[in-house]
C-alpha cells in the first residue's frame, strides 16, 4: 500500500522576521559538510529549526528538509519522505527500493538499505559523468528535523545505522532532536565523521544576546537590565524572545517580571512537564527543593530508588536539566527558570507545610553526611532556626581552630541579626 506523503513536511520552514542571524554556528554548520553526520541536540525552544532554516538559505547545491511527525514513526514511511524529497532533485532515484517497500513481505533491512545506498551510488555517478566539466563532487545533503518523534522505533535507528556505515562519501546527513538518538553514533566518532552541537553551542552567548535585543529587537537595555536578562535566561533562545516581547510592550519600564515567569511557566507546563510519566513528573516535582542533585542523596531523601536513571533520562531529553562532575560524583542541576517553576507548582501542589517536611528529611541527611553548609540551608527552609543554629554553634568553634573564618562567616550571613544577637553567636 502506498505510503501518503505529506507534501508540507518536505518544504524547509519560512524563516521568520526579527531573528538573529546564528553566523557562529552557521559557519559551523559550512564547516561540517565533509562529515557524514551532524548532530544538533537542544530542548523545546532552542532553536533548531531556526538555525537550519537560516543554514538552508545559505545552500548552493541539492538538499532534502523533511520534518518528522509522529505518524511517521515505521520505517517504510520514513524511506517514502526521503526518498520524494530526493526525487524533487533526482527524478528517476528510488524506483527499486520503492519495490521492496511496496511488497507484501517486508524484506531483509540489509536488502532494503543496501539498495537505497546503491540507489544513491548510481543517480550521483550519473549525475557527475553527465557534467564532466564540473569537477567539484556533487553534493547531496539530507536534513531530518525533529528526529525525536521518530527516535523510539527500532527499525529506523537500525535503517541508519547501517546508511551511516555505509553512505558514499558526497551524502551528508544533518539531525536535530530534542533528545539524543538511539541509533549509534560511536563509529562516527571514532572515524571523525561526526559534529554535535548541543544544547550548550546553541545557547545564546552574551554577546548575541546583547545583539539581540539593540539590533533585532530595537530595545536599549540599562548594562544592569541586561546583565540580568542574561544571567536568568542562560541563553535559552524562547525565554529571550519571550523577555523581548515583554519589554517591548512596555518599553520606558524595566522587564516584568512576573509577567515573564507567568508566560515561561504555561510554556514549561505544556511543553515538558506534560509528556512525562507520573515518575518522571513526581521526582521533578520533589527534587526541586535541591539546588543540585547527587543520585544518591534523591534516593535516600525522596525515598526512591531510581533517582540516577531519572537525571540521565532527563540529561539526554534535554529537559533543562545540566550535568557536571567533580571527582566523586556526577551532579545535576535544573536551569534557574525552570527550578522556579517547579518550585511554584510544588508550593500549589503540596503547601507549604509538606515542603517544609521535605526540607527537614534533607537537612537531617545532610547533617548525617557531615554536609553542614547544606544541612544548615535546607533547616532554614523548613523554618527549623534552632537546628540550624546548633550546628553553627558546635562547628563554628572548630572553623575558627581551623582558620576556615569565611565559611563561618557565610552561615552566620543567613541568619538574622537578632538570632544572632540572642544567642551571642
Amino acid at each position: 500500500m502506498p505510503n501518503l506523503i505529506v507534501k508540507s513536511q518536505l518544504i524547509s520552514p519560512k524563516l521568520k522576521e526579527n531573528i538573529l542571524k546564528r553566523d557562529r554556528l552557521l559557519k559551523i554548520l559550512h564547516n561540517t559538510l565533509d562529515k557524514k553526520l551532524t548532530l544538533i541536540t537542544g530542548g523545546a525552544g532552542y532553536g533548531k529549526t531556526t538555525l537550519l532554516t537560516q543554514f538552508v538559505n545559505e545552500l548552493e547545491y541539492s538538499f532534502v528538509f523533511y520534518t518528522a511527525c509522529e505518524n511517521d514513526s515505521n520505517l517504510n514511511t520514513f524511506l517514502a519522505y526521503i526518498i520524494e524529497g530526493i526525487q524533487k532533485t533526482y527524478k528517476k532515484f528510488g524506483t527499486r527500493t520503492q519495490s521492496l517497500m511496496n511488497t507484501s513481505q517486508a524484506p531483509d533491512l540489509e536488502m532494503l538499505m543496501g539498495t537505497f545506498v546503491n540507489e544513491l551510488m548510481d543517480i550521483l555517478q550519473k549525475v557527475q559523468k553527465e557534467q564532466k566539466e564540473q569537477k567539484k563532487q556533487k553534493e547531496l545533503l539530507i536534513i531530518l528535523d525533529d528526529y525525536h518523534l521518530l527516535n523510539k522505533n527500532e527499525m529506523i535507528n537500525k535503517a541508519l545505522d547501517y546508511l551511516f556505515n555505509h553512505l558514499p562519501p558526497n551524502v551528508h546527513f544533518i539531525i536535530s532532536s530534542r533528545v539524543q538518538p538511539s541509533f549509534k553514533v560511536i563509529k562516527l566518532k571514532a572515524k571523525s565523521n561526526l559534529i554535535e552541537l548541543t544544547p550548550d553551542d546553541l545557547k545564546f552567548t552574551n554577546e548575541e544576546i546583547k545583539i539581540l535585543f539593540k539590533e533585532v529587537y530595537n530595545l536599549n537595555i540599562p548594562k544592569l537590565s541586561m546583565s540580568g536578562i542574561e544571567n536568568y535566561s542562560e541563553g535559552w533562545i524562547t525565554g529571550l524572545q519571550l523577555m523581548g516581547a515583554i519589554i517591548d510592550k512596555n518599553p520606558s519600564k524595566s522587564l516584568d517580571m512576573p509577567k515573564y515567569k507567568k508566560e515561561s511557566f504555561a510554556y514549561f507546563a505544556e511543553e515538558v512537564l506534560g509528556h512525562q510519566s507520573e515518575s518522571v513528573s513526581s521526582f521533578l516535582r520533589e527534587s526541586c527543593v535541591f539546588d543540585r542533585m547527587i543520585p544518591e542523596d534523591c534516593d535516600v531523601i525522596l525515598k526512591r530508588n531510581d533517582s540516577e536513571e531519572i537525571l540521565h533520562f532527563l540529561v539526554n531529553k534535554n529537559l533543562f536539566t545540566s550535568c557536571t562532575y567533580n571527582r566523586e560524583n556526577e551532579i545535576f542541576q535544573y536551569h534557574d527558570l525552570f527550578r522556579d517553576f517547579l518550585l511554584n507548582r510544588l508550593i500549589k501542589e503540596e503547601g507549604k507545610e509538606n515542603i517544609g517536611k521535605l526540607h527537614l528529611r534533607a537537612a537531617d541527611y545532610f547533617k548525617k553526611k557531615k554536609d553542614y553548609d547544606r544541612s544548615i540551608k535546607h533547616y532554614l527552609l523548613a523554618k527549623d532556626t534552632e537546628k540550624a543554629v546548633k550546628i553553627i554553634e558546635k562547628e563554628g568553634e572548630k572553623l575558627i581552630q581551623i582558620r576556615k573564618i569565611n565559611t563561618l562567616g557565610q552561615w552566620l550571613k543567613k541568619l538574622d541579626s537578632s538570632v544572632i544577637q540572642s544567642r551571642a553567636i
